[in-house]
């Protein structure tokens, strides 16, 4: 590989035989060719020759790093240590771009406004490609140039999305900051990088378009819902990381205590009802530790969607557990028939 390119492409794999063909055609073909992709291949099935098989017949430079079995955050980070480019892109193995100007559209507009971080929608959809949720339904774009505090607002309240394949990131941005994964953080991880990253950028600007396909795949529906609980620890770290800065971030870390938290809380007592697990198992997780309902009484009104909802959410699980448990039980029956 040269020693400098325009975009670093990281495409984190393991056993995504069944996907990563879509995703590498979707880079392949993009049309901004001085690019590198990197994968860091943790697989044991057949992910590894379909790479190669894709990528030595473009044109595109390309490096596979065979690691030990590794959570995505250890992969991201070995990525971002390899990287060349100026900018840097992270893309899901089972995520693909829909357009083949979109990563040159992103890098021209980051060149020409000298921004931190290029932001663009993304559609949720289903493995026939069915969109789900489009980006448009709940979120917004960032219209004109804006600092990484004021996106930070905005993201917190729900208002703008950024998730880990609609972004481009400044390398320098990274680099200078030593902006790097939590390694052995499974829930959350993306959103405290990106976090992390917003808080050091002062340059960021959508494009007002979607760019990109993020697959809902079935067999992920069905892990323990519990698990997502572990976001609150990725909250409270980034709530530890924002009252470390200069900055007075009060405001912000007010947000993160009486929405954000409690919305992650209800989120995992939620899926665990569409999921039919006991409301016992999750009553019990919740009590092991007292903070998770303690947040929960924290919640605060809002007239959003997304405040009010998960304050009519967090306090209808608080006075009446039983019957919201069996009401969202309903409702998953209902939606799946």
């Amino acid at each position: 590989m040269g020693s400098s390119k325009a975009v670093s492409v990281i495409i984190p794999t393991y056993n995504s035989e069944k996907y990563v063909k879509k995703c590498l055609n979707s880079v392949i073909i993009q049309t901004l060719n001085n690019i590198e992709i990197i994968i860091d291949n943790i697989s044991i099935d057949n992910t590894v020759k379909v790479a190669k098989d894709i990528l030595s017949n473009s044109k595109k430079n390309f490096e596979i790093i065979k690691k030990p079995k590794l959570r995505v955050s250890f992969s991201r980070n070995i990525g971002i240590k390899a990287s060349k480019g100026e900018y840097i892109y992270f893309l899901d193995s089972d995520d693909y771009l829909l357009e083949k100007e979109a990563l040159e559209n992103a890098y021209n507009l980051a060149k020409v406004n000298d921004l931190d971080i290029v932001h663009f929608g993304f559609n949720r959809v289903d493995e026939e490609g069915k969109i789900k949720v489009p980006y448009n339904r709940f979120y917004k774009y960032i219209t004109s140039i804006e600092s990484g505090n004021q996106v930070l607002e905005k993201y917190l309240k729900g208002k703008v999305w950024l998730w880990t394949g609609n972004c481009i990131y400044k390398m320098n941005t990274i680099k200078n900051n030593s902006l790097f994964y939590t390694e052995n953080c499974s829930v959350g991880e993306d959103q405290e990088f990106i976090i992390k990253t917003l808080v050091n950028s002062k340059r960021i600007l959508s494009i007002n378009k979607v760019y990109i396909n993020y697959l809902s795949r079935k067999e992920s529906l069905s892990k323990n819902s519990l698990i997502l609980l572990e976001a609150v620890e990725t909250f409270e770290r980034i709530k530890s990381y924002l009252k470390s800065r200069d900055q007075n971030y009060e405001k912000l870390v007010s947000i993160i205590d009486t929405h954000k938290i409690p919305y992650l809380i209800i989120r995992a007592v939620i899926k665990s009802a569409f999921n039919e697990i006991d409301l016992s198992v999750v009553e019990k997780s919740l009590n092991e530790n007292n903070k998770y309902k303690t947040y929960l009484k924290k919640t605060k009104f809002g007239f959003t969607p997304y405040y009010f909802g998960t304050y009519m959410a967090a306090k209808s699980f608080l006075f009446f557990p039983k019957i919201f448990y069996k009401a969202i039980n309903m409702f998953s029956k209902i939606l799946s028939s």
